[in-house]
């Protein structure tokens, strides 16, 4: 799947992103998705959940501008060492309600992002940020997971090396990014899956709105 850069705006990416990430989804052989994501303690299905956790709890928080904290939202999880989630998909509904799920999530958040005016401010623990600073994220989240999810299986995960850059550039300022580096290998090594020569694994890291 090659994800092309469509423009500036973020919210383009996320659209393209989940679309194909989607496209992966409905191609997992299904025996796989109890087994751990990359190199997460999470399985597939608990990644797969917290995308589409992750994307509508943006959704809200931008839905929300005048909220100075966390959207107190009541969250539960599967078992211990999972994701602590305000959504969680019915195992009977299978891929494909997961695949609902993170589209429905997507949809709402584009939609919402959209119609979000530039000026606001919006609370997140990494900083404040407006509706594109949350889109920003939402690509980060579904490029390095999507790596979790289709790592060690047949799937082809390959985001395009200008939206990794640019990713990189918006919200890991801290990340030197030399240009004969490969954007996507430099992301997952600024998230914590990846080696690199002569810079150590990331135990630890954070972005920056």
């Amino acid at each position: 799947m090659n994800m092309t850069e469509r423009g500036q705006s973020f919210v383009g990416d996320v659209r393209l992103l989940a679309s194909s990430l989607l496209d992966g989804i409905a191609a997992l052989e299904p025996g796989l998705w109890d087994q751990p994501a990359g190199s997460l303690s999470w399985t597939r299905w608990e990644t797969a959940e917290h995308v589409a956790d992750d994307l509508m709890v943006y959704a809200a928080t931008v839905a929300a501008p005048t909220v100075t904290g966390d959207i107190p939202f009541e969250t539960t999880q599967r078992r211990p060492g999972s994701p602590d989630e305000l959504m969680h998909c019915d195992r009977e509904a299978g891929p494909d309600g997961l695949a609902a799920m993170i589209e429905a999530a997507s949809n709402i958040l584009i939609a919402v992002v959209a119609v979000s005016p530039p000026a606001i401010s919006v609370a997140h623990v990494f900083g404040q940020t407006n509706g594109e600073g949350f889109a920003a994220m939402a690509a980060v989240e579904l490029i390095v997971h999507g790596h979790d999810l289709f790592d060690g299986t047949d799937i082809e995960w390959n985001p395009d090396g200008l939206l990794c850059r640019r990713v990189l550039v918006r919200l890991f300022p801290d990340v030197d990014a030399p240009p004969d580096v490969d954007p996507f290998t430099l992301l997952l090594w600024a998230t914590g899956r990846s080696e690199m020569p002569d810079r150590a694994m990331r135990s630890e890291w954070r972005w920056y709105n």
